[in-house]
């Protein structure tokens, strides 16, 4: 199976500078939102409260976004050394439907279920 890297390699630079964007973005809210949580009356403890509930929102997303981020990486590194496309557990191919749909997938579907299965133990 021949896939053509340049069209990926645009894909998978374009998702990372969308999402350094949106990590940029989630940033800057955080800041704000720390900001509204250190107030006194009852009203702006209930802001506060709010903002930290948005805040641990913030958080988590943009530990997802670092996550998808650093798989983005890795692809970039695999279209790099040619392996791209190439399963890192079992060196298959990964289908090519999976890898338009998601073209950071580091693994070939079988081996990805494999994984979670695993985890789910």
């Amino acid at each position: 199976m021949i896939i053509e890297t340049d069209l990926f390699h645009h894909k998978l630079e374009n998702m990372r500078q969308q999402i350094t964007r949106e990590l940029d973005q989630l940033e800057t809210e955080e800041n704000s939102l720390k900001g509204r949580q250190g107030t006194e009356s009852l009203l702006a403890k209930e802001e506060a409260v709010r903002a930290t509930n948005d805040l641990e929102r913030s958080v988590a997303l943009k530990e997802r976004k670092r996550k998808i981020l650093t798989e983005i990486e890795h692809a970039l590194a695999k279209i790099r050394s040619g392996s791209y496309g190439i399963c890192d557990s079992c060196g298959q191919p990964i289908n090519h439907g999976r890898l338009e749909v998601l073209p950071y997938a580091s693994q070939c579907i079988k081996c990805k279920g494999i994984l979670k299965k695993t985890f789910k133990k």
